[in-house]
Formats: C-alpha cells, structure tokens, sequence
C-alpha cells in the first residue's frame, strides 16, 4: 500500500470520508437522544426506563471497544468497519417495527457492540494509510467528526422529524450506514500488520498510568456524554418545553465544544496538563449543578458552559 504524503487531493477526500464514517457512528448512538421524549410518550414509559436504553447501549460500545482491538487485526481492520456499519444498519431498520419497549434495551446493546467496533479499526487503518509526519493532523481531522456530531445530531434530528415519524427517522439512518458502507468496501484496501507479542501487551496492561487516566477519564465521559443523551428528555418533561425548541437549545448549545476540542490543540503544549485536566474536571462539574439549578431563563446558557 503506498501511502499518503500529505493532505491533499485523494488523500484529503479520503480522510473526509472516514470522518464521515466515525460522523455516523456518532450519530447512530446518539440519535436516540433527540427523539427520546416522542419514545416515552408512545411506550408510556417513566423517565428513568427511557434513559435506561443507553445503559445498555454504553455497555455494548464499551465491551466492543476493548475487544475490537484485538478481533480486528485478526479478520482485518476494514471487514470489521463493513461489519459494523451493516450491524448497525441492520438494527436500525429492525427498530421501526418495535412494538415492546424492552425490545429497545437489546437493540440497544447491539448497537453499542456495532458502533464500538469502528474505532479501533480504524485508527490502525490511518496510520495504514498515511505517513507518520501527517498523523497527527489527521487522527485530528478524523476525531473532529464526533465534535461536529455533538451539536450536529439534534438539528438533524429536528430537520427529519419534519419528514418522518421518529420511527422512520431509523430507517433513513439504515440506509446511510448501507450507501457508506459499500462506498467505503469499494474505496479502501484491507490493512495488514504485524502482530503485537504477549510481552507488549502484558506491558500496556501493567501501565499505571493507562488505569489512572481511564479512571479519570470515566467522569469527564459521564457528564459529557452520559448527560448529552438525556438532556433533551429534561428539557420537555422537567422544564417543559416543546421537542423543537428543546432541540434547538440543544444543538446550539454544543458548538462551545466542537470550538473548544479544535481550540485546544493550538494551546495544549503551553500550559501545563495536569493542572489543565484538574481544572477541566473542577469547571465541569461545577457547571454541570449549574444545569441542573439554572431553569428556563438560563438553561441555553448553562449548556453551552
């Protein structure tokens, strides 16, 4: 495989694609989120089983995510991206027809292993695809997809909802994952790398470091995105506003973050990171009681903090 120098041309559009591609596994986990409200009303459901999809869904993402790593370099890093999307399309067209809510809690969890297959494939598949000295801008590029995705899925969402039922709104989802996934069986080649020894891997599991900084990891994740999926439920049942301008709120408060997670690359190497990441974490959780006490008047504003 002859790999990319620069990115430009091809090279520039094939990264745009694969970040696409990580764009829709966003979206698939997180468009229940902006529809939730109109699942509970149908399902006659409390709030606390509705959130309770994405248990489930987390649980899945997560165990395929530590798994995958592995699996992936031995089927091959692009089979495993073609499964995962046509998994996850699968489902998405399964869940129309979904007359039991518990139904829900399954495809759920199938979707969460779906969708976690992506990552870890395809970050082997860049560093395939591109030189070293262009990895950096390029895993950025690529991770810059689920930034666009935080403020992205709820307009989507809301501009759909004017054509479909939120039942349907799945079945469009199905049929992008379809249409880019045989865009990207056509469009890539299969990877093929060395496998790592039991030593090394023994001596990344043994890092310290790696269990400390997922730990800490864990709280920033739960409040990003664990609030993220129930935000819109809080908004028209608590604070009671209707889905369409509680999913404006919701978009439009995001595009702090995607401006940030951009941002930070330009001032990370001169600030110190340990103090950078505690101060995070204190501001965040600040913030986050500051959602839950704001109210109406300044829910738009807490958010977007």
């Amino acid at each position: 495989m002859k790999k990319f120098t620069s990115l430009k041309g091809k090279a520039f559009l094939f990264l745009l694609f694969l970040s696409s591609l990580w764009f829709l596994n966003f979206a698939g986990r997180a468009m229940s989120s902006p529809v939730l409200p109109l699942i509970e009303d149908e399902f006659r459901i409390g709030h606390a089983r509705a959130s309770s999809i994405f248990i489930f869904q987390s649980l899945g993402y997560g165990v395929a995510l530590f798994f995958s790593g592995f699996l992936s370099g031995i089927f091959g890093y692009k089979k495993s991206i073609v499964c995962s999307l046509i998994v996850s399309a699968f489902i998405f067209f399964c869940i129309p027809f979904v007359k039991v809510f518990s139904v829900l809690y399954l495809f759920s969890l199938v979707i969460g292993l779906a969708t976690g297959i992506y990552l870890p494939a395809v970050i082997p598949l860049i560093t395939g695809y591109y030189e070293e000295k262009v990895w950096g801008k390029s895993i950025a590029i690529h991770d810059s997809a689920a930034s666009v995705g935080v403020f992205g899925v709820p307009i989507i969402a809301l501009f759909l909802l004017d054509f479909f039922k939120w039942r349907g709104l799945f079945a469009f989802l199905g049929a992008v994952f379809v249409l880019a996934a045989l865009i990207f069986y056509l469009l890539s080649d299969e990877l093929k790398v060395g496998k790592a020894g039991r030593a090394a891997l023994g001596h990344f599991i043994e890092n310290k470091a790696l269990w400390i900084m997922s730990v800490i990891w864990a709280f920033p994740a739960s409040t990003s995105l664990g609030l993220y999926y129930i935000v819109p439920l809080f908004l028209t049942k608590e604070l009671h506003l209707d889905i369409q301008r509680a999913n404006t709120i919701f978009g439009i408060s995001r595009v702090g973050g995607f401006s940030v997670a951009i941002s930070v690359g330009f001032v990370i190497g001169r600030v110190s990171l340990k103090k950078m990441i505690a101060s995070v974490l204190i501001i965040s959780g600040g913030l986050t009681i500051f959602v839950a006490l704001a109210g109406v008047r300044f829910i738009g504003i807490a958010l977007f903090l």
